[in-house]
């Protein structure tokens, strides 16, 4: 299921399902527009950035059921914001908006040799799409490194995707991510994790902290993660806008 793409911010209709203004983005984005801003165009989704929580309800009501993966999309098309910002480019080019929001494979090297020589091959992204290995992000805030998400008991660690059946003393290991390759000069970001507990009943939050995590597993049920990031390292990229748009 996709569980967002920046249209959920543009589009009136988009914004009013989920109780947002319909001409909200209009006014956010119109200080890129007029360059009343000296915040780098490419950090324009910090204006109008809202988490689609009506599609997230609905994928931890499918959760509950049965098993089902979330994936995140640009929806790039050059067919939201046709003019020209303070870099010559338009506002929804395919250069900017393609990167906004990524998926991350976590891949596993078939016969190739290991390093981090090369791409992975197409079956070894098509098997960790199958197989749920790989996380929605906005690569916008960055690019994450080192994130994890495991159970782990005394004989088996369950990666992302996977189900198992629950047992005593099993215990959850996230490993919140960095920003790739930050600039040691730049401010650190904040990073908070938040992990979710789907059953029957509903979501409820199991654990809620900065940086890494590591719970026992309260019962079963579905599992998911969140990642919240205020991405300070972006502020000398934000000019004057830092504190508004942070």
């Amino acid at each position: 299921i996709e569980i967002y793409n920046p249209h959920a911010n543009f589009a009136p209709r988009h914004r009013e399902s989920q109780g947002l203004s319909r001409l909200g983005a209009f006014a956010g984005l119109a200080p890129f527009v007029l360059r009343l801003t000296d915040a780098h165009p490419d950090l324009a989704l910090l204006a109008i950035f809202h988490a689609n929580r009506r599609a997230i309800d609905h994928w931890d009501a499918l959760l509950t059921r049965r098993m089902v993966f979330g994936f995140g999309a640009s929806d790039a098309h050059e067919n939201a914001l046709p003019v020209e910002l303070a870099d010559g480019d338009r506002g929804d080019s395919y250069a900017r908006m393609l990167p906004w929001v990524t998926n991350v494979l976590l891949t596993r090297p078939g016969d190739r040799p290991p390093g981090p020589d090369g791409p992975p091959e197409p079956e070894e992204m098509e098997e960790a799409l199958g197989s749920g290995r790989f996380y929605a992000t906005i690569e916008a805030w960055g690019t994450p490194s080192g994130f994890d998400f495991v159970v782990r008991d005394r004989e088996v660690t369950v990666e992302m995707g996977q189900t198992a059946a629950y047992r005593p003393g099993q215990r959850v290991v996230v490993s919140a991510p960095a920003v790739h390759r930050r600039p040691p000069g730049l401010p650190e970001p904040e990073i908070r994790l938040r992990l979710y507990r789907i059953e029957g009943r509903g979501r409820r939050v199991v654990a809620d902290r900065r940086g890494s995590l590591e719970t026992e597993v309260p019962g079963p049920g579905t599992y998911r993660v969140e990642v919240g990031i205020v991405p300070r390292h972006l502020s000398p990229y934000l000019g004057d806008s830092a504190g508004r748009y942070l």
